[in-house]
């Protein structure tokens, strides 16, 4: 049984009222963590910063994931590739991070649906800070277009490469391209990547842009603001439900849909945003969603 020490004394955490909800975390590595401990504590979790559907998929009724997950990203991605792409070739070098595994599993799926696969594929080492050996490879074959998956900070190091080694095809990404860690490591090297949009700004969009560029000076990514969404919504529910955990899981439930600063939030059956997710592209260092084809 898990046991917290405060006031000088060991709480039960089952027993005591104190605990009535989590936030967290900042990956779906983190929030699988969090989803161990909320589901035999019995308490809310809001997923900010979770793609991965696979922390729903326990049917834990108590956890909610504000981001709209891989299963709704892949398809949009494929269809696009698909679109640009065609038949000619194309490489993918993924990460080996948890979220790129989760989002290359659903990827995957869906360019087989589009009757697509990579000429090569390669995997990449968060640890690798030199990725220009790897990328030599991948692009010998003179793909059409290069996919790229992995977290912030590695898909800087990747598109670097990539742009570096005078690759001139369509390079594709994942969601981890929306942060805003890759768009300041990346510079001038990301403009017109192709990636899923996880932000539907709308009518609360520029105001919360401009109270976080005032205290933050700098732009807020989707990470930013489905963290601002979760706490507003558990303010909400609390408002609501009192501090009864079992009643703020319900309240979570009963809000939606919420019209969030990141877009609405509207739960399905197992407490993931069904949210639809458009593409973006990056220009002029700033996301923005990619207008669609005549």
């Amino acid at each position: 049984m898990n046991l917290l020490y405060r006031e000088a004394k060991y709480v039960d955490l089952y027993e005591d009222s104190f605990y009535n909800a989590i936030l967290g975390g900042i990956d779906s590595a983190s929030t699988h963590l969090a989803e161990q401990v909320t589901t035999k504590a019995r308490l809310p979790l809001l997923c900010a910063a979770s793609s991965d559907r696979t922390a729903n998929s326990a049917i834990v009724p108590w956890i909610f994931s504000l981001l709209p997950g891989n299963q709704l990203q892949a398809p949009v991605l494929a269809s696009e590739l698909a679109r640009r792409v065609g038949r000619k070739p194309f490489v993918v070098i993924a990460g080996e991070d948890h979220d790129s595994r989760s989002f290359m599993a659903e990827l995957n799926h869906r360019l087989v649906q589009n009757r697509l696969a990579p000429q090569f594929q390669f995997v990449c080492r968060p640890t690798d800070a030199d990725n220009s050996d790897l990328v030599r490879r991948a692009l010998q074959s003179q793909p059409a277009a290069a996919l790229l998956v992995a977290d912030a900070r590695g898909s800087a190091r990747l598109v670097h490469a990539v742009r570096a080694a005078g690759f001139q095809g369509e390079i594709f990404g994942g969601p981890a391209m929306g942060r805003r860690e890759f768009l300041q490591a990346a510079g001038p090297a990301a403009e017109g990547v192709i990636l899923p949009l996880l932000v539907e700004p709308g009518e609360k969009w520029p105001a919360f842009e401009n109270t976080f560029r005032k205290r933050f000076q700098r732009t807020p990514d989707f990470a930013a603001a489905g963290t601002y969404d979760a706490v507003q919504l558990l303010v909400a529910a609390i408002r609501k439900a009192g501090l009864n955990r079992a009643r703020i899981g319900d309240a979570l439930r009963a809000l939606s849909p919420w019209d969030g600063v990141a877009g609405a939030v509207r739960w399905d059956t197992l407490g993931g945003n069904t949210r639809p997710v458009h593409l973006g592209t990056v220009s002029a260092d700033c996301l923005v969603r990619l207008t669609p084809a005549p």
